[in-house]
Parts: structure tokens; sequence; C-alpha cells
């Protein structure tokens, strides 16, 4: 029996958009879907369930957390992930789903880098949701269904837009910074905005971050 080796499931993160608007990666968003969330200030991890070819025969997985760079995240961060409220929802919804690929960020009890927010307890958020079955990256909407389920928080939503031009995209961007810095009835300040869009329609297995 062959197992099907899975595509690398990443997101590639390029520079802020002011620095690159006049390059070729930039350009490439003009008519794509943009999908924006509220930035959250954390270690970027994937959970999901490995099988091999002896697991194969009786349905038996393992819990796999990864980094960034890594298959397996460091003692450190899989310790953190793990001793979260979410984790054991997760572990259900991927027990109900082994198809999915969870990503998550991880944020740690305790003011973030920038000093912008605060977090009481090691939480994590939901990024986005792989389908390996599917090939492809869950709409927002279907990921917050899921994790609305299962009791799991995810990324805010914030927008979903299309651009004809830079000019059109970047005063997006100043509007959202804006919304991001402002205070106004009662709002607390935001780390900032994530851009998310699949830079080749043909290659549903890439996701594309733009942060600010």
């Amino acid at each position: 029996m062959t197992v099907k080796k899975r595509k690398v499931v990443k997101f590639e993160r390029y520079e802020h958009i002011p620095i690159l608007q006049t390059g070729r990666l930039v350009r490439s968003l003009l008519g794509k879907r943009l999908v924006w969330t509220i930035k959250e200030d954390g270690e970027n991890v994937t959970i999901w369930l490995k099988k091999t070819r002896r697991q194969a025969k009786n349905g038996n997985y393992d819990v796999k957390i990864s980094s960034r760079n890594l298959e397996e995240a460091s003692k450190d961060i899989q310790n953190k992930v793990m001793n979260t409220i979410e984790f054991s929802n997760i572990l259900k919804m991927l027990g109900d789903n082994p198809m999915f690929r969870v990503v998550a960020e991880e944020c740690r009890k305790g003011k973030s880098v920038t000093g912008i927010k605060s977090y009481d307890h090691d939480q994590l958020f939901v990024i986005d949701i792989y389908d390996t079955a599917q090939e492809a990256y869950l709409p927002y909407t279907a990921m917050y269904q899921q994790c609305y389920h299962y009791n799991i928080p995810t990324v805010k939503y914030y927008a979903e837009t299309r651009h004809r031009t830079i000019k059109d995209l970047l005063k997006f961007k100043n509007h959202v910074l804006e919304y991001c810095d402002s205070t106004c009835e009662g709002k607390t300040k935001e780390e900032g905005m994530v851009c998310k869009t699949d830079p080749e329609e043909k290659n549903k297995c890439l996701d594309c971050q733009y942060e600010w």
C-alpha cells in the first residue's frame, strides 16, 4: 500500500507592500480576491495528524505540531501549544476531519512584543485550515464555521476586496492602518492587518500573506 505524499503547506511571506509597490509581486495582487483579517502577535504553528504506512492499516495517527520552518516545532513551542485550552478542541476537530491541517497563531500570556495587545493566558487563534483532500484552504466562512462548532477562536475577519490599481490598493491599506490605530468607541488598538490571497488560481496549495 502506498501513502500519497501531500504538498508542503506553507505561507509565502513578502515585505511590506509600500516597499514593493513598484514590483511584480504586488502587481500580481491586482484583480485578485483579497481577504483581510486582524493580526494577532504570536508564533505561527500548524497542527495536523500524520499517518505512517503501518498506522494506515489501523487508522491511527501521530499528532504533529510544526513551526514555520520545521516539521516538528521546538519543544518549548510544542509545550506552549499543548498547554492551551484550545489544543484539545483542535484535536477533536482533527479527529473528525483528519484531512485538515490547522494553521494557528500561538499567543503567549502577557504583553505582545509591540506592547499593543495583551493576553491573559496562552492561547491559540486559528488563521487557516488547509484541506489535504481538496488541496485547498477553506474559505474564511467555512473555516470560521468549523472552529465555531468546536469552540475554537479564529482571527477576526475585516473585509474582502479586489483592486484594479496599486493606488486603490494602497488607499485601502491606509484605511486599515487607521482602523488598527483607532481607539474610538472603546475599541482597542490592533497589531496590524493581514492580507491573504492565492497568487495563482491553479495553485490552491499556496497562500500568500502580506502584513502591515
